[in-house]
């Protein structure tokens, strides 16, 4: 994590962009809950994402669904509304491409498993961090109430039925940080009992939590992943095109932000080798119009697009190496601190030119070069012509070295011959003038 929070932060996927992969469905929005004084909302709001009231864009999105408008004087039937509407769940929605790795416990969770989490009241945090964490660990569903709140849930005719619908096995299981044993067991025959729809409530240990991890071979709550697309680009500035997101196909005026990591590979000039920035590159000269930063890999991370919402395409200038080597001296970052130097700008001596227009004569190919100079008639070449007396700028002719490398087999016992009798012939030596030197 930055020392410094960013300007921007990413706030992440909204729930309501799930929403494309349903063809069909009823969903549950807000209006003016927050003029109710019921206690029931936070309830509401953490295990079916009923929000106090919803906004213009929360209307806007879910307009191609079955609109369920509710107000202040529908609190009461929530639960009624939940159970016969059957509505999408929109907590349930947070959890849809989720990739972290499901964790296997063999004793102490299954794959059908419902579990509701009650706390004594408010004022511990200990059953609620449990219920955030239980997912981690294979379960169907996990809810979480005080026990004010079953108080209140428990005179509902309409609850029971809802906690039918949810579950998926006979058994459902009830547990707690704050309650003790006996606690739980007088909750489930006074008040969960009574709201049973041919379901088994039962006590659950949980002091063993978080519980042993038996294996790594769990599961993933889904397994779609972001795309990775690979392009190329054959200049310096050019337009790439923004991958397919996995969690929607219907990109709209909606305010989003998500990130977008991009790896820049040079492979004409450096033979595949990654482009690497420094850390007070200025990204936003490097892919237009859109804000992002250099992150610990050095490689690029766009993580605010909104300005390109609806767009297929991001206009990208690909820096140099001088450009880089620039930003690296001119604002150097030294211990994750930006500094800015003395130096106005920077440019290359005339030592340095010569040894880029040296390189660059090798087509940039540290291999080709090194072929060259560990090869001794090469070597002897290239002194000779760097030792003569010829006028700046004279070269040798390829006739001069065909000349010279047939003596040096002289020197080394080889003689041409007939092509008829041995490929070791004139012609075979003159096919190299086709190959580029």
């Amino acid at each position: 994590m930055d020392e410094s929070p960013t300007k921007h932060d990413l706030t992440g996927v909204d729930t309501f962009y799930f929403l494309s992969q349903f063809n069909s469905g009823s969903i549950i929005l807000s209006s003016d809950l927050w003029k109710t004084e019921s206690i029931l909302l936070d309830y509401f709001n953490l295990n079916f994402g009923i929000s106090s009231n919803a906004s213009f864009s929360d209307h806007e999105i879910t307009k191609s669904f079955r609109q369920i408008t509710i107000n202040e004087d529908k609190t009461g039937n929530l639960n009624e509304i939940i159970h016969l509407q059957k509505p999408i769940n929109k907590a349930n929605l947070s959890k849809r491409n989720l990739n972290t790795q499901i964790l296997r416990s063999f004793d102490n969770a299954s794959y059908r498993e419902f579990e509701i989490v009650i706390a004594k009241d408010k004022s511990t945090t200990d059953d609620l961090f449990y219920f955030w964490n239980r997912i981690l660990f294979e379960v169907d569903k996990v809810i979480y109430l005080t026990q004010e709140e079953l108080n209140l849930l428990v005179e509902d005719k309409f609850f029971g039925h809802v906690i039918h619908d949810m579950s998926t096995s006979s058994n459902i299981s009830v547990t707690s940080l704050t309650l003790s044993s006996d606690e739980i067991e007088d909750l489930i025959v006074a008040k969960l009992n009574p709201t049973s729809h041919n379901r088994t409530f039962k006590s659950k240990n949980i002091n063993n939590f978080p519980f042993p991890i038996s294996d790594l071979q769990g599961f993933h709550q889904s397994q779609k992943t972001e795309t990775v697309l690979i392009q190329n680009i054959f200049s310096e500035n050019g337009l790439f095109n923004l991958p397919k997101l996995s969690f929607t196909n219907k990109i709209g005026f909606y305010p989003q932000q998500w990130a977008l990591d991009i790896e820049i590979n040079d492979d004409i000039n450096n033979g595949n080798n990654g482009v690497m920035f420094p850390f007070s590159t200025q990204t936003r000269y490097i892919i237009k119009n859109a804000i992002g930063r250099v992150n610990r890999t050095r490689n690029i991370t766009i993580f605010n697009i909104e300005p390109n919402i609806g767009a297929d395409t991001l206009e990208i200038h690909i820096p140099s190496f001088n450009e880089l080597i620039r930003q690296l001296i001119i604002s150097p970052v030294i211990d994750s601190i930006s500094y800015d130097s003395r130096y106005v700008d920077i440019g290359l001596h005339d030592s340095s030119n010569k040894l880029s227009a040296f390189v660059r004569s090798f087509h940039n190919d540290f291999q080709q070069i090194d072929d060259f100079f560990t090869d001794k008639f090469w070597v002897g070449i290239f002194e000779e012509l760097i030792t003569n007396k010829k006028a700046s700028g004279d070269s040798i002719t390829f006739e001069e070295l065909k000349l010279k490398c047939i003596n040096t087999l002289v020197e080394h016992d080889i003689v041409l011959g007939l092509k008829e009798a041995t490929n070791q012939n004139d012609e075979n030596l003159g096919a190299c003038r086709t190959h580029d030197f």
